[in-house]
């Protein structure tokens, strides 16, 4: 019998296998086959896979790491989003022993996430330097784990007959900080969320300042596909309202050449500011500042702080009446009285001309579409016969999550007495959105501020318009007595959901008292009313120095969640 001893035997044309046709007598125990997987733990296709499982595949001989390669872990396919990668001979997380590869994922798992393990052609070898073929089929799915959130100013369980579970968790963000997903969002049961951009300040005139616009509100955006991980939530402050003689003086400012200074100025109602929750898949989500209320009359100094009419000298008194645009639009204003007298004196004063046709609330930011986070402000109108008699100066309200500001229309003074349909038409602050997964009711049981809740009502309402700065003086014109349609909940309310009252007064034979203007309320993102509230450094709404309020701040935003909770 001939005997023929050789090293390797291949296939003379390619690097498959050999074949013995006619078969081979032999017992194996020097026979070295192709290097393969045989054994993976976790198995494949295995669930419920615990996130810092070792991960171990085992081969049909021993095997050595040859070369460079990289051995992936990818989520949902094997071809998907890298979530590790480690390099054969480099990598400290990998390892062979024998025949038996051993993965460290670390803390890269996630929680209910299916994962693929790929292996590279280059790079595990067995001892006679026979790649493996590359592996791309091996894939688990992690545990799912009970779905909760950390952090928040308020948090509790609370028991809910409308969760599927029996009780409802909240996390309430009323300051900035950190939120924690144990997992994504798209195990939660019953996950909501809303949140609320600080409202606008309210516009400054001592009558008839535009109320501010509330904070917009964004709820339930991309709220299932939020990845596991920790965010970060920046809650908007209110903007300031219009603070009346800063430098501590009383005097008011005259025309040139009298006082070629132009005196002390103002200090004008600024937007709020965007709150904010990411970032996330989609980005960053941002809830809009709403923005400041109109402002009747001020002065255009300094620049660029306000905005003037660009005809007219710095120094010279100016109109500044449309509200602004934000996450829900400033109330317009109208303030026609003046030291100065009509249009026509001083020579060089330019108002604008008030034909009837409004003057101008500011939109919402994307208003109309389906994206808008609130609603317009109100606008004034009047006749032309009532420019510059009288004392009735009604401002636009608002702009609320739920609804426009009211905007105003005066009736001429020859209108018949009593009850006249446009008085039902005031300016009063929009309407905030209703929330009713966020029950005031509930909420007062987690500790949360109970002027917060009770104006939040059962159906969770937020982001109200503020209230426009009113006057209505003049009986010779306006129906007097209880049943008149003008009084302050019509016309200087503030919108329903954190809105602040604007300024109301109505003198006559048959007054109403005075209402001062107030501020949105915090953690609501209500627009500040609009209008003048005496006060001072250590009034109601302290003032930053000697001075008064010609409108009030808006109030500062929040986040809420709420979600299913097994109860423990």
């Amino acid at each position: 019998m001939s005997q023929l001893k050789v090293n390797n035997i291949t296939n003379e044309f390619d690097d498959g296998p050999v074949t013995f046709d006619k078969g081979i007598i032999a017992d194996g125990s020097q026979l070295t086959l192709k290097p393969t997987t045989q054994s993976f733990d976790p198995k494949p296709l295995a669930t419920t896979v615990g996130v810092s499982s070792t991960i171990t595949i085992g081969f049909n001989q021993d095997m050595q790491f040859l070369g460079t390669g990289d051995i992936r872990i990818r989520e949902a396919s094997a071809s998907g989003t890298i979530t590790t990668s480690f390099t054969t001979g480099v990598s400290t997380e990998i390892n062979i022993s024998g025949g038996v590869l051993t993965i460290d994922p670390k803390d890269d798992l996630d929680y209910g996430t299916t994962y693929f393990v790929t292996l590279p052609s280059v790079g595990i070898a067995n001892t006679l330097g026979a790649y493996i073929a590359e592996l791309d089929t091996y894939q688990f799915q992690t545990e799912f784990r009970t779905f909760d959130i950390q952090g928040g100013d308020y948090t509790g369980i609370l028991v809910s007959p409308t969760s599927p579970t029996g009780y409802h968790k909240y996390n309430i963000f009323t300051s900035s900080g950190i939120v924690t997903f144990s997992g994504p969002s798209s195990t939660a049961e019953d996950l909501d969320y809303v949140l609320v951009g600080g409202g606008g300040g309210g516009g400054g005139a001592y009558y008839s300042g535009g109320g501010g616009g509330a904070g917009g509100l964004v709820k339930n955006y991309n709220v299932s596909n939020i990845p596991g991980g920790s965010y970060t939530i920046t809650i908007g402050a209110g903007g300031p309202g219009t603070f009346n003689n800063p430098n501590g003086t009383t005097s008011p400012p005259t025309l040139p050449p009298n006082n070629p200074g132009g005196g002390p100025w103002p200090i004008i109602a600024q937007p709020g500011s965007n709150s904010t929750f990411g970032p996330t898949p989609v980005g960053t989500i941002v809830a809009y500042g709403g923005g400041r209320g109109g402002l009747g009359r001020q002065y255009g100094y300094p620049l660029p702080a306000y905005e003037r009419n660009s005809s007219v000298n710095q120094s010279t008194p100016t109109f500044y009446l449309a509200g602004a645009s934000g996450g829900s639009g400033g109330g317009g204003s109208y303030d026609p009285t003046s030291p100065w007298g009509p249009p026509t004196s001083p020579p060089g004063y330019n108002p604008p001309t008030f034909n009837g046709s409004g003057i101008f609330g500011g939109q919402a930011i994307s208003y109309p579409s389906p994206n808008a986070q609130g609603n317009p402000g109100g606008s004034t109108s009047v006749y032309p016969s009532q420019r510059w008699s009288g004392s009735t100066y009604l401002g636009g309200g608002g702009g609320g999550a739920g609804g426009a500001g009211g905007n105003v229309r005066e009736t001429p003074p020859q209108g018949p007495a009593g009850p006249n349909p446009n008085h039902k038409n005031g300016g009063g602050g929009g309407s905030g959105a209703s929330n009713p997964e966020f029950n005031g009711t509930q909420l007062l049981l987690l500790g949360l501020p109970s002027v917060i809740c009770n104006e939040m009502g059962t159906g969770g309402n937020l982001a109200g318009g503020g209230g426009p700065g009113c006057n209505v003086d003049s009986s010779a014109q306006w129906p007097q007595g209880p049943s008149n349609a003008w009084t302050p909940n019509t016309v200087a309310r503030g919108g329903p959901g954190g809105g602040g009252d604007g300024r109301y007064q109505r003198a006559g034979s048959n007054p109403y008292p005075n209402h001062p203007a107030e501020a949105g309320y915090q953690n609501m993102g209500g627009g500040g009313g609009g209008g003048y509230t005496s006060a001072g450094p250590t009034g109601t709404f302290p003032t930053p120095g000697p001075g008064d309020w010609f409108g009030l701040p808006g109030g500062s935003g929040v986040m809420m969640f709420r979600y299913a909770h097994p109860g423990s």
